[in-house]
């Protein structure tokens, strides 16, 4: 068994309305420090195989096809558990 972290986020070229609302809150409260905020999506994928090369591949192919939107996101991945 194999777990897998991926990483969803925006392309830097895609308006982020929501990150923009909250980064403006956030300086409204007096929070000055922080300069800029990006919300991002995670998921944990467990996949019943052994062989990581087999995980890194199906996780690849995921991603591209069901995780994220390629026209607006970038997504990345990291195996994390092995058993």
């Amino acid at each position: 068994m194999i777990k897998t972290r991926v990483f969803v986020s925006l392309k830097t070229s895609v308006f982020d309305p929501s990150s923009s609302v909250i980064k403006n809150t956030m300086q409204k409260l007096g929070y000055n420090s922080v300069m800029d905020i990006k919300e991002n999506k995670y998921y944990e994928l467990v996949f019943d195989e052994n062989d990581p090369e087999i995980v890194k591949s199906l996780t690849k192919e995921l991603g591209e096809k069901l995780l994220v939107n390629p026209n607006t996101e970038n997504f990345r991945f990291e195996i994390i558990e092995s058993s």
